[in-house]
């Protein structure tokens, strides 16, 4: 075989791994879309339009509204004040503001519903100080979820626009400062705008992550599209139906994505000298005290009082919760987030780097249509896989029936593979983005200088990027692995039956009001969760 066929296989082998992946996240979406030329279940869409489709939608709506508004006051106030003040404690705040993403929001949501509930510790001491607890918030109701979910998420705003106000060069706040600005004018006229695109980027995540939320509207009682998905899939047994709905998620959600991606594309951004060393300022008496105050207190509501409860309880039910069962399915957890994390990143190195080596339009153009997975929320992506692989398993058994006398059940659908499969797809776009990260750092020429070797395609990857590349494929592993780990939906309905993992037994327990059975498992994916965001957090600073 000549030098010049081995180069051809080995590019073609690259690009058409790469059109495959592509056409793995499509499929889903293509099926779930399709699924409005099969016949439409009359009585059910009646029944929807009657009792379910209004509320769904205002709901959902006002749920992304406003959790979005809440982490961008809070993401926003926090990152500005740790990034460019020195008050106590803002040290151990830089980075503790982070762990707030190992608690999945229904992890928060079950523990301020059992602490609020009317025979929770809140409203029990709240009685016997006052006399009554008319004052008390109700939780389980549409504030009560947003405040939960925006408790939850607004790390995402918050890490996003440390970044982008660590790294504004300082000299443009110091000039608007010497023509008369105050630190508030300066904060809203110059820092802001500056940071536009990643507090723009970090809220697009945060409404995606309320669209695909499952578990902690279910607990508050706050109807979504989620959520009627779920009863439509499993209450009236129709995937069908199921999937017709979860055409106005993923149609949502997807608006909410190219909204994001057209504010962009309007604009550029640089930083003026960003790799100047910044010394920040030091705020003194009154004013560094109410700093601390202010990030203390979301650090603990977010972070500090849910492990501690979840601590709590474990203590108080530990002669009936520890059990070989709880290993067992920690043991599942750890499984699963480790083979959809190493499947993410395997699909994510693939049309990354067919990019980098072929890099033609319809390259680029699949390692897009790759990432649109993470906008597909999770009961969407269950569904969508889930009658593909029917389809597929089908026309597998037919085979092998025809030509092997094949006469066993389906071998694909209802099994670990099929969920290993949605969750590594639906969580590539994280993987994706660390690789090609990483990738952007290595110069092009150290390609061009293998290629005058011979070394090109597998053997290019194996001797020159791979160990380049490690620690971007670390991060992203760590990434999905915590992303894997809590998610809820598409676990729940693609799992095999009787395979439950923490999240799914989290669910079972709290759906039934069992408030401190639910804290051994959920501290335990807290305590797992973690692990892997202090070893990110390390590598980031």
């Amino acid at each position: 075989m000549t030098e010049n066929i081995r180069h051809k296989i080995a590019t073609a082998s690259w690009r058409y791994l790469s059109y495959g992946i592509a056409a793995l996240v499509l499929a889903p979406l293509l099926v779930v879309f399709s699924s409005w030329f099969l016949p439409i279940a009359t009585q059910h869409w009646q029944h929807l339009a009657e009792y379910l489709l209004p509320s769904l939608l205002w709901q959902t709506l006002a749920l992304v509204v406003g959790v979005c508004s809440l982490t961008l006051v809070i993401g926003v106030s926090l990152a500005w004040i740790c990034s460019q003040y020195r008050f106590p404690g803002v040290g151990i705040l830089r980075r503790g503001l982070i762990l707030p993403f190992a608690i999945p929001a229904y992890v928060s949501a079950f523990v301020f519903v059992g602490m609020m509930d009317y025979t929770g510790p809140v409203r029990t001491f709240i009685r016997q100080v006052f006399g009554g607890d008319g004052l008390v918030p109700e939780v389980r109701s549409l504030p009560g979820g947003i405040v939960i979910l925006a408790l939850s998420l607004f790390p995402y705003v918050y890490v996003f626009s440390f970044d982008a106000f660590a790294t504004q060069g300082r000299s443009t706040l110091e000039a608007s400062r010497s023509l008369g600005a105050s630190p508030l004018s300066s904060f809203y006229r110059l820092a802001v705008p500056f940071a536009r695109p990643w507090i723009a980027g970090a809220l697009c995540l945060v409404a995606l992550e309320v669209l695909n939320d499952f578990g902690t509207v279910s607990i508050v009682g706050v109807n979504t599209f989620t959520t009627a998905i779920y009863k439509v899939w499993f209450g009236f047994f129709s995937p069908e139906t199921a999937a017709q709905l979860s055409t106005f998620l993923v149609t949502l959600a997807f608006l909410i994505y190219y909204a994001e991606q057209g504010t962009r594309r309007r604009h550029q951004y640089t930083s003026n000298n960003p790799n100047r060393n910044q010394e920040p300022y030091r705020l003194r008496g009154s004013k560094a005290w109410l700093a601390s105050a202010y990030a203390w207190s979301i650090f603990a509501l977010a972070f500090v009082i849910p492990v501690i409860q979840l601590i709590l309880w474990v203590i108080e039910t530990a002669a009936e919760i520890f059990t070989v069962e709880i290993f067992q399915l920690l043991w599942r957890s750890i499984v699963l987030g480790a083979c959809a994390a190493t499947l993410a990143c395997i699909f994510a190195a693939i049309v990354c780097l067919a990019k980098r080596y072929l890099p033609i339009p319809s390259l680029k153009r699949s390692q897009q249509l790759a990432q649109l997975g993470y906008g597909i929320p999770g009961s969407v992506m269950a569904i969508g896989i889930y009658l593909v692989i029917v389809k597929v398993d089908h026309a597998l058994v037919d085979t092998l029936e025809k030509y092997f006398g094949y006469a066993g059940p389906l071998i694909l659908s209802g099994t670990i593979i099929t969920m290993v499969l949605a969750l590594g797809i639906r969580f590539l776009a994280v993987a994706s983005s660390s690789v090609d990260a990483g990738l952007a750092r290595i110069s092009l020429r150290l390609d061009e200088a293998g290629r005058l070797y011979g070394v090109y395609g597998w053997k290019q990857f194996a001797l020159i990027h791979w160990p380049l590349l490690k620690k971007s494929f670390a991060s992203g592993f760590l990434l999905v692995f915590v992303d894997v780990i809590k998610e809820m939906p598409l676990t729940l309905m693609t799992r095999p039956f009787g395979w439950d993992s923490l999240s799914v037994r989290i669910y079972g327990l709290t759906s039934e009001g069992e408030w401190a059975r639910a804290a051994l498992p959920a501290l335990l994916l807290v305590v797992i969760g973690t692990l892997p965001l202090f070893l990110f957090q390390q590598k980031r600073s």
